[in-house]
């Protein structure tokens, strides 16, 4: 009996313990692939200017493609919003096919034929006002670079 009565205190207690769910928020930006070729695509959360070669690109999207979506890694419960809080995330765009051309070469040669095709540097009221979808090629300027 006692532990029919523990495992119902468990199964009252244990759903107010995880609900961090993303409710009021938004889980996922979506990428969409306006050109002819296919990317890879990096993230970074930090003021990174420079691609870092050493590593695939996370998220491959083909050429032309209507809604490629980019989950956040290792937090999907939690909201873009709270994430973003004081921060900036870097997309780097590249061209994937030559990316795996060129992946098991050293970090210079990647850098000199896989170049980095477009730099996006978002803050959350970028993604807010782009209704959070980042767009290749960009369709607006103002925190994206070249």
């Amino acid at each position: 009996m006692k532990i029919i009565k523990f495992m119902l205190l468990l199964l009252i207690l244990l759903p107010s313990c995880i609900d961090n769910e993303c409710k009021d928020g938004n889980k996922y930006i979506k990428i969409i692939n306006n050109s002819d070729i296919n990317i890879g695509l990096n993230e970074n959360f930090t003021a990174a200017t420079i691609y870092t070669c050493t590593s695939a690109p996370g998220s491959f999207i083909k050429a032309n493609s209507i809604d490629s979506i980019f989950y956040l890694a290792n937090h999907q419960k939690l909201c873009w919003e709270d994430v973003l809080k004081n921060k900036t995330i870097t997309f780097f765009i590249v061209d994937n096919d030559l990316w795996y051309q060129y992946w098991k070469h050293p970090c210079d040669t990647i850098r000199k034929y896989v170049p980095v095709l477009y730099r996006y540097h978002l803050k959350l009221e970028d993604l807010q006002r782009m209704n959070w979808k980042v767009v290749y090629p960009p369709e607006e300027e103002s925190s994206v670079t070249e």
